[in-house]
């Protein structure tokens, strides 16, 4: 594969990967509509949209300060457990698989 080639899909796997997730300045919300969460496979991928989403919320790259990083890392690890909670929760009073999760940064 070329230089082109794998920039090409790299730049269409983090599209589709981007479009699955959105945030606010207080809320992150992942797009879980499409998946099958009742498979392994599905709920794989929605963790790995939760973990993502987590990541980009609290800053994206981590930064080179580890005050800063391990500020980061905590954010990403409470906003992912809220998600996941939520999602449970859900899941167990409705019986449905929701479409979207919101996490709250004042939830926390």
């Amino acid at each position: 594969m070329n230089r082109y080639s794998f920039t090409a899909a790299v730049a269409a796997l983090s599209l589709a990967s981007g479009a699955a997730f959105a945030q606010t300045a207080d809320q992150m919300v992942v797009k879980l509509g499409d998946l099958n969460l009742g498979t392994p496979q599905g709920s794989a991928v929605a963790l790995k949209r939760i973990d993502n989403a987590a990541t980009q919320f609290c800053g994206g790259d981590l930064s080179r300060d580890i005050g800063r990083r391990l500020e980061q890392q905590k954010c990403a690890s409470q906003m992912t457990a809220q998600a996941v909670t939520k999602l449970n929760v859900l899941q167990a009073s409705t019986g449905a698989h929701p479409s979207i999760i919101v996490a709250s940064r004042t939830a926390r």
